[in-house]
């Protein structure tokens, strides 16, 4: 009887795989993207999306380039047509049901521009390779 259970998680995982456009697989990796927030202020994330759909993502925020709060997301994320959706529900461990939508404008050169549908807050972040680390302050070379 579990045999036949993790046939049936195996048959939907590879359904919903297969089932995600290519596109969306072009989305899926880790991301860095950083903006100035004003007063000082400035955001950094990097976001690793995952095949299966699952992301984490972690914002770094600095005050005059001194470090001053980390975020800690987890949720789901899909993408069809020129759409990016996410499902955040975890915030720093903390059960939240935040859902956001942006329009993909471009993505070349392994740069991401998007668009916050609600607010049209744009967005730019770059693909990092495997192991790549966190720059350090760069309050001054603002990608976005």
């Amino acid at each position: 009887m579990a045999g036949m259970h993790y046939r049936i998680i195996l048959v939907g995982l590879l359904c919903f795989l297969t089932s995600m456009p290519a596109f969306a697989m072009d989305l899926a990796g880790s991301w860095y993207g950083e903006r100035k927030l004003g007063g000082g202020m400035f955001v950094q994330w990097l976001s690793n999306r995952r095949p299966d759909g699952f992301f984490d993502i972690e914002f770094r925020y600095f005050k005059d380039c001194r470090p001053d709060r980390i975020e800690r997301q987890v949720g789901r994320w899909t993408a069809g047509g020129n759409i990016l959706a996410t499902h955040v529900y975890m915030t720093d461990g903390a059960r939240v049901d935040i859902r956001h939508r942006y329009l993909i404008e471009k993505l070349e050169n392994e740069v991401l521009h998007y668009r916050h549908v609600q607010t049209g807050t744009p967005f730019t972040a770059r693909r990092l390779p495997a192991g790549s680390d966190w720059p350090g302050c760069v309050a001054e070379d603002i990608v976005s």
